[in-house]
């Protein structure tokens, strides 16, 4: 017998003739309005009523880190430090009560934010800590800083090579500064990973519940970068979801330096076709770095260093190689590029692979493609090139932005509504744990371009302001398309997944800074209730 449940008297946002839906199996089988449903169905399993609480279709994130972000929810947070005094000061004071054997995790490290000191490097953190390894990480992850002992735990030297799309920054002699670009970074991250091993399906589990507080129930996960790791961590997600001990649809993008990295994301994407709430999606690529570091891939010089255009981490041409290989199996490509010069190269990769491979409907995606002149944006459109876009970028780097680009250049950055006109999809992420995973953050930064909280403050570029209707799409029908999943998730609506939310206020009728403010009161997953406030 199948189970029904009707959920009557919400008030379901943008859909005016409805305010009731049937929901069979997990499915919604019918909309409409209460009396109407109320009349028609009978022997249901359960009537809920909402209330009139406002009800919108769950949160669905394109791209970010789930093991990363919760991993490092144990590390010391720089974000809402005022000083470097202070960003010293929790360091030191978190040296002197570590066991020897431990590691002292930092994220969010932004120069911009403090008093004008520009980088870190071993010296500096030698003065905090000469016993205690110190990781520090940038907020965009694409640069690192450590001190002494945590280059010699990882047998760090004059001699170590970089390794493949990573840099270890050395000076004048030779010797590494403890600044790691990118992939170099890695090298650090197995040690403190490996510590941690054995806890792997915990640190999953126990952050499950921070997604769906905040109303997101689907995900789309970078996470397999370390090869060394990648199978233990690849099994802590596909035990969770098979024994269905995490309450989220994740979808695992695959990180690919090799061709041989394609028969082991064969044998895994075979592994998951019949498990429920977790499936296999893009293989991901890293082209280039971050604005903030320095290491996106720019045309000319960045404005306030004129010795860098950035770095591409792939040569172009095995980056192309690997992804026609992407497409010889079927797999969706993903590319992360955020300078102007990587964007370019990356659609023009698609462009010949669409032309090559006229029937594949891969919908190949690239991650960030932060900086788009016009020219750019038109091949994009033609070659129905998804774009896995962060909004939250707008509100933490705008001013960065302008310093790192000079503002005539900077106006090339995060043009949603440049794109959205020209109807190309696009899917909001967050990137966590780059950015908050509260996709209200990024609705803000969508329709406001400015930091949240600060009256006084204009918004940045505001012909790119786009509405809350489409600001709202970019977390739940924009991540769908993404995925192929278009048909069944992102809307409440007759043949879609019951995944919705509700509010005690209409997002849609709320002043722009009280976006932020608003509480997720309910979390409904194929009509199940995952959380309540």
């Amino acid at each position: 017998m199948p189970n029904t449940k009707l959920f009557i008297k919400g008030n379901l946002i943008n859909q005016k003739n409805s305010d009731a839906f049937l929901i069979e199996n997990g499915m919604i089988k019918k909309t409409g309005k209460t009396k109407n449903l109320l009349g028609k169905y009978k022997n249901l399993s359960e009537v809920i009523d909402l209330n009139n609480q406002y009800v919108t279709p769950a949160f669905n994130d394109g791209h970010l880190h789930y093991f990363y972000y919760s991993l490092l929810k144990d590390s010391i947070d720089l974000k809402n430090c005022e000083s470097i005094e202070q960003v010293y000061n929790k360091i030191k004071s978190k040296a002197g009560q570590a066991p020897e054997d431990s590691w002292i995790t930092v994220i969010n490290w932004d120069e911009e934010q403090f008093g004008g000191v520009k980088k870190l490097d071993r010296y500096v953190l030698d003065k905090l800590s000469k016993n205690i390894p110190i990781l520090v990480k940038r907020r965009c992850l694409h640069l690192a800083f450590v001190n002494s002992k945590a280059l010699e735990l990882a047998n760090i030297n004059k001699e170590t090579k970089d390794p493949a799309g990573g840099k270890i920054v050395r000076d004048k002699e030779g010797y590494p500064t403890g600044e790691l670009q990118d992939e170099s970074i890695g090298i650090i991250d197995d040690i403190v990973l490996e510590k941690q091993r054995k806890r792997f399906k915990n640190i999953l589990k126990n952050s499950a519940k921070d997604f769906l507080k905040r109303g997101i129930t689907s995900i789309h996960t970078d996470d397999l970068g370390h090869k060394k790791y990648r199978e233990d961590i690849f099994k802590s997600y596909y035990e969770l979801a098979n024994d269905k001990e995490i309450p989220l649809d994740i979808t695992l993008q695959l990180r690919v330096t090799k061709k041989d990295d394609f028969d082991y994301y064969k044998k895994i994407r075979e592994q998951t076709k019949d498990i429920k709430g977790l499936k296999t999606g893009p293989v991901k690529f890293m082209f280039d770095g971050s604005l903030g570091g320095r290491t996106a891939a720019l045309r000319k010089h960045y404005t306030d260093d004129t010795t860098t255009k950035g770095e591409l981490l792939f040569d172009k041409e095995k980056l192309e190689e690997l992804v026609e290989r992407a497409y010889q199996l079927d797999f969706q490509p993903a590319i992360h590029a955020i300078g102007i010069k990587a964007v370019e190269i990356v659609s023009k990769i698609y462009e010949r692979m669409n032309k090559k491979y006229p029937h594949k409907n891969l919908r190949p995606i690239i991650v960030h493609a932060s900086m788009l002149d016009d020219k750019l944006i038109d091949r994009v459109k033609k070659n129905n090139i998804v774009l896995s876009i962060q909004p939250t970028f707008i509100s933490s780097d705008y001013k960065m932005a302008d310093k790192r680009l000079g503002k005539r250049r900077a106006k090339s950055l995060y043009r949603m509504r440049s794109l959205l006109e020209k109807g190309i999809h696009l899917a909001g992420s967050s990137d966590a744990p780059v950015e908050d995973i509260n996709p209200l953050y990024g609705i803000y930064a969508s329709v406001k371009r400015k930091k949240p909280n600060q009256p006084q403050e204009k918004s940045w570029h505001p012909n790119e302001i786009i509405d809350i209707k489409k600001a709202r799409e970019l977390y739940t029908t924009g991540p769908a398309y993404q995925n192929f999943e278009e048909d069944i998730k992102g809307k409440i609506k007759e043949g879609y997944k019951a995944d919705f939310i509700t509010f005690n206020k209409n997002l849609f009728n709320i002043k722009s800074e009280d976006i932020i403010n608003l509480k997720v009161r309910s979390v409904y997953k194929k009509g199940d209730l995952v959380f309540e406030s």
